[in-house]
Order: structure tokens, then sequence, then C-alpha cells
């Protein structure tokens, strides 16, 4: 019967079985091995869906885009970038043009850090070019809170 047994076994094609593995996957950091610190904005239409979202590294002079649902706003008109302080009596300060695209990026003259610290809030409006009296000619279009990741 044992040698049976083994003529069976040994006969027997072997089995696959699938074990499920863990990967690691590391997140960029910064040279001091943490994430990034960045700032982050998503900006909502006045029915609360978010149109565009914001990105920039602290340390960057770049403001990135990406349109998530806005048409074009038309001939001879462009989104134009607002920084919010939220203080009674404050105007809106002009931040810079959005390129047209889905995807598109903002030089600062200065560091992100320093342009977008004071001001919580970031929003748009249509504007032909240049806005004029460097405020806003009309409502704002949308507008979110722009955090500080880190």
């Amino acid at each position: 019967m044992a040698a049976a047994l083994l003529v069976t076994v040994a006969t027997q094609k072997p089995q696959v079985v699938e074990v499920p593995v863990e990967r690691i996957v590391e997140v960029p950091a910064s040279a001091s091995g943490t994430m990034q610190p960045s700032y982050v904005a998503m900006l909502r239409d006045s029915s609360g869906s978010v149109v565009f979202i914001a990105y920039a590294a602290r340390d960057s002079n770049e403001l990135w885009f990406k349109k998530v649902s806005m048409d074009e706003p038309g001939e001879g008109k462009h989104y134009h970038l607002w920084g919010l302080t939220m203080a009674p009596g404050d105007r809106p300060r002009s931040l810079g043009m959005i390129p047209p695209g889905e995807k598109a990026t903002v030089k600062l003259p200065v560091s992100a850090d320093e342009m977008l610290a004071g001001f919580p809030v970031l929003a748009l409006s249509v504007e032909t070019q240049p806005a004029p009296r460097g405020e806003p000619s009309g409502s704002l279009i949308a507008k979110g809170d722009c955090k500080q990741f880190w």
C-alpha cells in the first residue's frame, strides 16, 4: 500500500498555488526624507463642482493647473487667477493669466511660499487681455481654499 501511495504521489502533476505578495511603494521625498511641502487648491464653480486643480511646490516659482471640467472661455478671453486674503476691504490680487489647455503653468515672480502664503483662497474670473484695472471685471466664476500641504 505504501508503494502504491508513493507511485500515486510521484506521478501527479504539481499544483500551482498563488501566494499574495506585498509590495513596498516608495513615495518621492525631498532631501530631508519627507514629502515635498506644497500648496494645493481645488477651485469649484457655483454648483460646487471642481473645475480646476492648482498645485505648487513650496519652493517653486511655478503654479501648475489641471482643468477638470470647464470649456475655454471664448475668443479674446482667458481665465485669470486671483489671490484672496479674505480680510474685510481687501481686493483680489492678480496672480496671472492661465494659459489655454487642459494643463497649464503660471510663472510666479517669487516662490510659491512667498506668493501664496498670504492667500487662503484662490479664485478665477474670465477677462479680456489684460485684466482691466488690475481687478476682476465681473464676478468670480470659481474659487477654492489654498491649502498648505506640509
